[in-house]
């Protein structure tokens, strides 16, 4: 029976010392390298988790520097018109009441607002929105004929021109029929001066959604989602280091 030469030995022993002290070395560095990583995976996750009980998928953002990062710009006032002390304001996000946002999907251009038997006529080239004067939405009454181009009251009734035609409704704004044109009607128009101030973006992007996309690292554009994807890779990496320094230096014992 054969016996290793002495000097065999000490060199196998010396090469795996120093392969073990260079998976150690690498090891440590690839963990501080995904230090900070590992920090915000861990925080958003936990985060992420816990966001039905915080309802962070119910509250959108106002930084405005995370809207920036979205896309997100500032309104921009269309046109403005006051009724009884009531400022409606057309942007280009939407519709505002005395600077708050109304429950509205804007397909058109607002083309009149008319105060009529406690409501308030926002008219539209399609239809005519009744909200409460506290910006509560009621109906929707819609003319047989369109586009709407203006919007007058006159003797307790609610006139519309569509072309060379006008209509009006019974009390209840359900029923239209023709009318006759007037030329002292007092059709709605707007302000000539835009006089409230810019209220904030109308946006979907909830607290949730920008979790989501730090932990992805999507909120930080290109050169974020491929350093997760790094990250991920050196978090494997480490995984195998870690354990191959385990299984040398412990289970082998």
């Amino acid at each position: 029976m054969s016996r290793s030469h002495p000097d065999n030995i000490v060199q196998k022993r010396q090469r795996r010392a120093r392969l073990l002290h260079s998976v150690y070395t690498w090891h440590r560095w690839l963990g501080l390298s995904v230090l900070l990583w590992a920090l915000v995976w861990s925080v958003t996750g936990l985060l992420i988790e816990a966001s039905p009980s915080l309802q962070l998928d119910k509250k959108t953002i106002s930084s405005q520097w995370l809207m920036n990062r979205y896309g997100i710009k500032a309104p921009q006032a269309i046109q403005q018109w006051q009724v009884d002390q009531q400022l409606v304001t057309e942007w280009d996000q939407g519709i505002t009441l005395n600077g708050q946002w109304l429950p509205l999907d804007q397909a058109s251009r607002l083309v009149g607002v008319a105060s009529y038997a406690g409501m308030l006529l926002l008219a539209t080239e399609n239809h005519i929105e009744l909200f409460t004067p506290s910006g509560e939405y009621i109906d929707r009454t819609t003319p047989p004929a369109s586009p709407i181009q203006q919007l007058a009251i006159s003797a307790q009734q609610v006139i519309i021109q569509n072309g060379e035609r006008y209509l009006s409704t019974d009390a209840d704004l359900i029923q239209w029929q023709p009318a006759n044109a007037a030329d002292n009607l007092n059709w709605s128009q707007p302000s000539a001066a835009i006089t409230t101030a810019t209220p904030k973006a109308q946006h979907d992007i909830s607290y949730e959604r920008v979790i989501l996309d730090i932990h992805s690292g999507t909120l930080f554009g290109p050169i974020g989602r491929w350093l997760s994807r790094l990250a991920a890779v050196v978090m494997i990496l480490l995984g195998l280091t870690g354990f191959y320094t385990w299984f040398t230096r412990f289970a082998r014992r």
